[in-house]
């Protein structure tokens, strides 16, 4: 949490798996010692030895706050607020940032660090979603009842098991003008056979076709389907009234 971290003085942030954090941890412990240093571990709670009053940052959570990117990371903060940093080992950078001089006289003049947990693949991602800085925002859309009746065969609201979705779909299925129901055409299969010899195609006048039953189900297409095949019987009666030659001379004395 920020509230844990010092309005004013030294933050160092370490790792026990990293050369540099073990070598610097003398420099630490004289820092935690004489200037007050906070000192937040990400791996092991009991790095640094030479610091008693180090702090488990195993969640990552000051880490990511923070904007750790390596390790060992020294800041200082005044009023609440960061005023610099340095990050490895750096002689000179850490007597700049502490006014403390002499540090590390047996260790080498400077070292690089290494890459901080909190920014290792996997776990960088899984810290901006509990933070919630992912970037990603959602809003509810209200879809009205005009916007469904549009798709046709597509199940309402209400209706979420296949049987339900199947007789919404019969429904659905337009009619041709002055025709009778797809539903009746298919009762009438009797004389499909019939119809199909005297009416060419023998299609139901439908106004769409079978695969615009999306979501229906196998049940509505093959019904759609079987009453194309069955044919309008009054389309088919009208095309046979058109396509009969004319009847024979005194075909009313007979």
């Amino acid at each position: 949490m920020t509230d844990r971290l010092p309005q004013d003085g030294l933050v160092a942030v370490v790792k026990r798996d990293c050369p540099t954090c073990v070598l610097a941890a003398p420099v630490l412990g004289a820092l935690a010692r004489d200037t007050g240093l906070t000192v937040y571990t990400q791996d092991d709670p009991t790095f640094p030895e030479t610091v008693p009053g180090r702090i488990d940052d195993r969640t990552l959570d000051i880490s990511h706050r923070l904007k750790i990117e390596i390790v060992p990371t020294l800041i200082r903060f005044e009023a609440g607020r960061e005023a610099g940093r340095t990050y490895g080992w750096d002689r000179a950078e850490w007597q700049r940032l502490t006014g403390v001089l002499g540090l590390g006289r047996d260790l080498p003049e400077a070292r690089p660090g290494c890459g901080a947990k909190n920014v290792e693949p996997g776990v960088i991602e899984r810290l901006k979603v509990r933070f919630n800085e992912t970037g990603l925002k959602s809003r509810r859309i209200e879809i009205g009842a005009d916007e469904d009746e549009q798709l046709v065969g597509r199940p309402a609201a209400g209706t979420p098991d296949r049987r339900a979705r199947a007789a919404h779909a019969r429904r659905h299925v337009a009619r041709p003008s002055g025709g009778p129901r797809a539903g009746a055409a298919r009762s009438r299969a009797g004389d499909s056979r019939e119809n199909r010899g005297q009416c060419g195609d023998g299609r139901l006048q439908t106004g769409i076709s079978a695969g615009r039953i999306g979501g229906s189900g196998g049940g509505a297409r093959r019904r759609v389907r079987d009453a194309r095949r069955i044919g309008d019987d009054d389309v088919c009666r009208a095309r046979r009234r058109r396509e009969r030659p004319g009847p024979p001379p005194h075909w009313h004395e007979r």
